[in-house]
């Protein structure tokens, strides 16, 4: 019996969504891609620049064979139609990405065998993917691409490894048996109604350092400038940066905190999904994303909604609305732990 990757030796995945957040959820689909198609050899072209040629390097050459970023296969026309004929034959394209013109340009200039893509209209086929398809969540509808691609389940279960230099750093910060809550407050420029005020990060791990919790303050390049100013509100934190990690990447320091953390409390933001890629239960502040495209996938989550106080701005969402998820997370997680 055939399917629908037999015979896949090479394969190009077009993508403009390069977000480092976005880029952390798409490991789950190139993990699921290359256990279906082992043998093949994959190249990820991206239109903006991406964190898989830079900060994401080393974990995403698990998966790709070359990533070119940059690439000018949309705009404008007749440069973007040199770009897509020039690029090297694929037995498969998987297009990720959603706008008719832009897929349909790549469908017809690319040398392919296959083209594989969730956009709606292009063909009965992709249409009726896009409509039956759970469509809602990002990372829902990549794997979705998988399945359509290869004919089977998308295995996308795993970790990203863990430096052990990292691991040993994170060990010392955070001593087993301590009971840790991981904060992210940091978010990119332009994101402003995603972002739950740092104020209330701060007021809220004093509550639940009161009562036991290890505060672990989890920042991004961007929201270094504010580390200094959280460890004078919050003394007995780990405020990760780079003075933090040292000769350490900070992303690599990232993940081996998440490995050590009980739980967190973020909004969307590529903290969000490492913690969520470790396992780690979550309390998510949604602002003007939705919960049903953006939540915390195949993990334990509470959503706390700025639509339920009255618009899109994550600032609506008041402090103890925030502390009451947070409180019930880690009830339930103590719960289970009596229970084993």
């Amino acid at each position: 019996m055939t399917t629908a990757g037999d015979a896949v030796r090479t394969i190009a995945i077009l993508s403009n969504n390069e977000g480092l957040g976005d880029c952390i959820r798409s490991l789950y689909m190139l993990r699921a891609l290359k256990r279906a198609l082992p043998a093949s050899r994959i190249s990820w072209y991206s239109t903006p620049v991406s964190p898989f040629a830079n900060v994401l390097r080393g974990l995403v050459s698990e998966f790709v064979d070359e990533v070119r970023e940059r690439v000018t296969m949309e705009r404008p026309f007749a440069v973007a139609v040199r770009t897509l004929r020039a690029l090297p034959p694929a037995d498969l394209v998987i297009d990720t990405r959603t706008a008719l013109k832009r897929v349909a340009m790549a469908r017809l200039f690319m040398r392919h065998r296959r083209f594989v893509t969730g956009c709606f209209g292009l063909s009965w086929g992709a249409t009726w993917g896009y409509l039956t398809a759970p469509r809602h969540h990002f990372l829902e509808r990549r794997l979705d691409l998988v399945r359509r691609a290869t004919g089977v389940a998308p295995d996308w279960q795993g970790r990203p490894p863990v430096a052990a230099a990292a691991r040993a750093i994170a060990a010392r910060l955070v001593p087993d048996g301590r009971r840790a809550v991981a904060l992210a407050p940091g978010l990119g420029t332009g994101l402003q109604l995603r972002r739950w005020p740092l104020d209330r990060f701060i007021a809220l791990a004093r509550r639940l350092e009161a009562e036991g919790d290890l505060p672990v303050v989890l920042l991004g390049p961007l929201e270094f400038p504010t580390a200094d100013a959280i460890r004078a509100a919050l003394p007995g934190a780990v405020v990760l940066d780079a003075a933090l990690a040292g000769e350490a990447p900070v992303l690599d320091l990232t993940m081996a905190l998440a490995e050590r953390v009980s739980y967190g409390i973020v909004h969307d933001s590529a903290v969000c999904h490492i913690l969520a890629t470790f396992g780690v239960p979550l309390v998510a502040i949604f602002g003007e994303t939705f919960e049903r495209r953006a939540h915390p996938f195949a993990v334990r989550y509470i959503a706390v909604r700025a639509q339920d106080f009255g618009g899109n701005d994550a600032a609506l969402v008041p402090l103890e609305a925030v502390e009451q998820a947070a409180l019930a997370l880690r009830a339930e997680i103590a719960g289970e732990a009596r229970s084993r």
